[in-house]
């Protein structure tokens, strides 16, 4: 099963407009920036980081860089602050919780902070339950906008008119994947896993399964799509990793050919290469020696979207 035949499974989204304070929303809101963030969690508390290419860093924000966590690398700023509301973190945990609620890439957008996510319409009524206790909190919800979603190809394809993302496809053996009974149910099925990425570092994975038919011993969100949680070092390291440089991954999916477990990863073009660097690291550290073995790494576009 490719990506490309999954279209609109997770049929809904939904889009909020959240009221922040702090120097970098009040900046964003002055110059009307529109920047993608990396949510990021210590000690229980959720801090945002901000990722600015150094020819579009207005003075504005090189000014407040002695006032908040910074750093400097190649060809970009990290501006790091600490989000104090706490009804950011509770709304966010609360949406993971939900079978098939998968987050996008948050972003500051004119002051507010965008938090995006796809969801089934079974969970219509979980998702309305969240909101609820926190649409009803003063200056805090500022816009929501729910509607049916796109297929996921086709948003990222959206999303790569703004800011090009690549697509890293790539090979490991089974053997190196720790949960067999996921394997087992991927083996005997004609399936594809969407591993749903989290900002905090657990010891487990949500993931959307989906099958060309039914599929015993899983969460069932509606026919033919099911929810279960996998443990796996090898996707654990990854995540770490990737979380404490603040690279996203805007989707992954995993599938089986013959021995081979595949994955594609899906994420910022300009981050492409420190994610290599880690999947290649892991390699060596667990198991010594390089197993992977790259497929495709290359931009999003028309011409490699029949390949996915």
């Amino acid at each position: 099963m490719l990506i490309n035949s999954i279209h609109s499974k997770i049929d809904m989204k939904c889009k909020l407009y959240i009221k922040v304070e702090s120097y970098i929303f009040r900046i964003s809101s002055v110059h009307d920036m529109v920047m993608p963030v990396f949510l990021t969690e210590s000690n229980n508390e959720l801090y945002l980081r901000v990722f600015i290419e150094k020819n579009n860093m207005v003075v504005a924000m090189k000014n407040l860089m002695g006032f908040i966590e910074s750093e400097e690398r190649n060809n970009y700023y990290v501006l790091t602050e600490k989000i104090f509301d706490s009804n950011v973190k509770e709304l966010i945990d609360a949406l993971f919780k939900i079978p098939s609620v998968i987050m996008a890439e948050p972003s500051i957008e004119n002051g507010k902070l965008v938090i995006e996510f796809r969801f089934h319409h079974n969970y219509s009524k979980k998702v309305s339950d969240v909101l609820s206790l926190k649409i009803m909190k003063p200056l805090f919800i500022d816009k929501i906008e729910y509607q049916p979603a796109e297929d996921i190809l086709t948003m990222l394809m959206k999303k790569n008119e703004k800011k090009k993302i690549s697509v890293i496809k790539y090979k490991i053996p089974i053997e190196s994947y720790e949960d067999k009974n996921l394997i087992d149910a991927v083996k005997k099925h004609n399936v594809i896993v969407e591993i749903i990425d989290s900002y905090k570092n657990l010891d487990y994975f949500n993931t959307i399964v989906y099958s060309d038919d039914n599929i015993d011993g899983l969460t069932k969100i509606a026919d033919n799509i099911y929810y279960t949680k996998i443990k796996t070092v090898m996707l654990e390291k990854l995540r770490e990793k990737a979380n404490s440089i603040g690279i996203y991954r805007d989707a992954i999916f995993g599938t089986i050919e013959g021995n081979y477990i595949v994955m594609t990863a899906f994420l910022s073009a300009y981050r492409a290469i420190d994610y290599m660097k880690i999947l290649f690291s892991n390699s060596y550290e667990l198991a010594g020696k390089n197993t992977v073995s790259l497929d495709i790494v290359c931009q999003l576009s028309n011409d490699i979207y029949k390949y996915l």
